[in-house]
């Protein structure tokens, strides 16, 4: 008879993901997220299926108030740049990924300036500055609390 041992290091990345987005979401800083994504979609993309980022983004559309749709691209974009570059991402040194997610959330700050400016919806510059500053400051702590994470769960 087959018995399959769960393995409980599968599912830490979508979890952490999930918890980033919801932290997100009550915060208002989407970098939180960003950074989660970011983080998972280069040493663990196996982990990170696409249902799941689009039904958080779908969540975190609605409850945040967002266009339907707009994070979920996000999302989505961000993995999809990720898969591009994954086998390159994955043997650089750690600064060299920092100022890759930095420039990332930027990018998507950019954009959502101008989504906004074209549907001349509210958008304001100062929460879009705080959002990048807490991403860039947030991805070192990130990465110093996933990689042991996840190195205790695959020792299970």
């Amino acid at each position: 008879m087959f018995t399959n041992k769960i393995k409980l290091y599968q599912y830490v990345p979508g979890l952490t993901i999930i918890i980033s987005v919801f932290i997100s979401i009550l915060s208002g800083i989407q970098s939180f997220a960003y950074a989660a994504i970011f983080y998972w979609s280069v040493f663990r993309s196996d982990f990170v299926p696409i249902s799941l980022l689009v039904g958080l983004g779908l969540i975190c559309d609605s409850l945040s108030g967002h266009l339907l749709g707009e994070e979920t691209f996000v999302y989505l974009a961000l993995m999809s740049i990720i898969h591009m570059d994954r086998r390159f991402l994955l043997h650089k040194e750690f600064n060299y990924l920092w100022q890759s997610i930095g420039s990332l959330i930027l990018v998507i700050g950019v954009g959502k300036w101008i989504l906004a400016i074209q549907l001349k919806l509210p958008f304001s510059l100062m929460h879009q500055l705080l959002d990048v500053t807490v991403g860039i400051l947030w991805f070192p702590v990130w990465v110093k609390l996933m990689a042991p994470l996840y190195s205790r769960f695959a020792t299970l």
